[in-house]
C-alpha cells in the first residue's frame, strides 16, 4: 500500500488572475521546492496535471500524491549499491 497526502496550496490575489495551466506550473514548483528541502523529510511524488483540482471558490489548488520517506529511500539506494 502506498501512502498518500493531499497537498495543496492557496491561490493568492496574483493567482486570481492566472489561467488553470498556469496555476499547475506554480503547484509542482511548490511541490518540486518542498522536495528539494533539507528539512522536509518527504519525497512527494508529481501528480499528473489532470489530478490536480483548481478550485477558484475555495481559491485552493491541490493533489492528493503519493509520498516516500527520503531516509527510507536513501536506505533503500544504499543497500542496493552494495
Amino acid at each position: 500500500m502506498t501512502d498518500t497526502v493531499e497537498l495543496w496550496s492557496p491561490i493568492t490575489d496574483e493567482g486570481v488572475r492566472m489561467t488553470p495551466g498556469e496555476l499547475i506550473v506554480e503547484f509542482m514548483d511548490l511541490i518540486s521546492d518542498r522536495n528539494s528541502q533539507t528539512g522536509n523529510p518527504y519525497l512527494y511524488v508529481m501528480p499528473l496535471p489532470g489530478m490536480v483540482v483548481i478550485d477558484r471558490q475555495r481559491r485552493r489548488v491541490s493533489a492528493r500524491v503519493e509520498y516516500v520517506s527520503k531516509s527510507k529511500l536513501r536506505s533503500r539506494n544504499e543497500a542496493s549499491d552494495r
